[in-house]
Parts: C-alpha cells; sequence; structure tokens
C-alpha cells in the first residue's frame, strides 16, 4: 500500500476547502447557483400548468399545446441569446436580472389571468 504524502493529503483537503472559500470569496455564485434552482423550478410550473391552463381555456390540441409551449418559449430564448451581449453591454448584469425578474412575474400574471 503506498503511503499518502504531505501533498496529496494537503490537495485533497485544499480541494474541500476551495469550494467553501470560493463561495466566501465570490458570493455571487451562490446566488447565481440559487438563480439558476428558480429559473428551474419556474419552467417546471409551465410545463406542469401550461397544459391545464390550456384546457382550462379550451384549448384541447396538443399540437398547439406542443407549440405553444416550446415554440414559443424557444423563440424567446433565441431572441434573448442573439442580443444578450449587447443587452449586458448596455444595460449590465444587474439591470438584465431585473427585466428578467419583472419579465417572468408578468408573464406568470398573465398566464394565471389570461381569459382565451
Amino acid at each position: 500500500m503506498p503511503k499518502s504524502t504531505p501533498a496529496s493529503s494537503s490537495s485533497t483537503k485544499g480541494s474541500r476547502r476551495g469550494a467553501m472559500r470560493l463561495l466566501r470569496e465570490h458570493p455571487m455564485v451562490l446566488a447565481l447557483c440559487g438563480l439558476c434552482v428558480a429559473t428551474t423550478g419556474l419552467m417546471m410550473v409551465l410545463a406542469v400548468s401550461l397544459p391545464r391552463r390550456l384546457d382550462q381555456l379550451s384549448i384541447h390540441d396538443t399540437f398547439v399545446d406542443a407549440l405553444y409551449g416550446t415554440v414559443l418559449t424557444s423563440g424567446a430564448a433565441s431572441l434573448v441569446g442573439l442580443t444578450y451581449a449587447k443587452l449586458t453591454a448596455r444595460l449590465g448584469y444587474a439591470a438584465l436580472m431585473r427585466s428578467a425578474a419583472g419579465a417572468w412575474t408578468a408573464a406568470l400574471l398573465v398566464f394565471a389571468v389570461a381569459g382565451h
């Protein structure tokens, strides 16, 4: 059995401390991870609730459900992706995040109260 050298044991301990050090030195990493979790949750709300809501609005065709869910979401994501560099250069990350949060809020409110 090979003996563990001080270098190998310290690198293992260093990698464990590295994650905590990263979070202490860069708290924005934790905020971005939280934002990813929140975004995933919001996307799941749409994936689960959109077919039911469309059914309530008398849209029963599954093809139309797929069009609403996939095409509109992909189209919006593509437009943002194409203009992301210009948007961040012009507005900055903080303003872009506030805009995204506002857009999600507005979209979910429209989703909840739409009559047609």
